[in-house]
């Protein structure tokens, strides 16, 4: 009994590699054949030094600088990492970059956390509408990518907002960029950038700049 016990165990044992390398296999070629996204070599001189965020690294557009840190810690406990980026020269919180890793979610695919994004984003917006969302590769990670704009819900002056999501995701995470632009309106309807077209071309580049740090290589993936 003991002897066909352990001989089981070995079978399942065995069953259970295979199939996680063909599983493994199988999405490795589905990346291969995913479009490689990269910035725009042109606006490289307008990123500034690259900050560290989790086990990954990316270079932030020239004069963007980290906000609400305290507060942002105190949602750690609730499955969510917040970080935020504004550029206040011009005006404050007119344009930035939001990277969220949301903890308990179950995403099985880049574009499954691209749309739960998407989601979210839309209830905050009137007039709101958005580009398909576009798969690819950032450095080796597969990513969705999606544009977005809309006008603001309850604002006294009316602003618009347009941007872009780049979304990926583990077994376990979602992980969220969000950059944007906010800037008021007049005049019906108001203008903003035609949907598809590439918005906040230094955040953008800046997002494209993402990748995984070699020292944390397996702390997401």
């Amino acid at each position: 009994m003991g002897n066909r016990k352990a001989w089981a165990f070995s079978i399942l044992s065995i069953l259970f590699l295979a199939v996680s390398f063909v599983c493994l296999h199988l999405r490795s070629q589905t990346q291969q054949a995913l479009p490689v996204w990269q910035p725009n070599p042109a606006l490289m001189s307008s990123l500034g030094p690259e900050v560290s965020i989790e086990g990954y690294g990316m270079r932030l557009p020239s004069g963007y600088e980290a906000k609400y840190a305290d507060l942002l810690g105190n949602l750690q406990p609730f499955g969510l990492d917040m970080y935020f980026w504004h550029n206040d020269r011009h005006a404050p919180n007119a344009s930035g970059i939001e990277l969220n890793i949301v903890r308990r979610i179950n995403l099985h695919t880049p574009a499954d956390t691209a749309r739960y994004a998407l989601e979210a984003q839309k209830k905050g917006l009137d007039n709101f509408s958005s580009s398909s969302i576009e798969e690819g590769r950032i450095n080796g990670l597969p990513f969705a990518r999606v544009y977005w704009q809309g006008t603001e819900k309850g604002s006294s002056s009316l602003h618009v907002n347009s941007g872009f999501i780049y979304a990926t995701n583990d077994w376990t995470k979602g992980i969220i960029i969000t950059g944007y632009d906010r800037v008021p309106c007049s005049g019906e309807p108001c203008h903003y950038e035609p949907i598809g077209q590439p918005v906040l071309p230094s955040v953008e580049a800046a997002v494209l700049t993402l990748h995984k740090r070699l020292c944390c290589i397996n702390r997401f993936w």
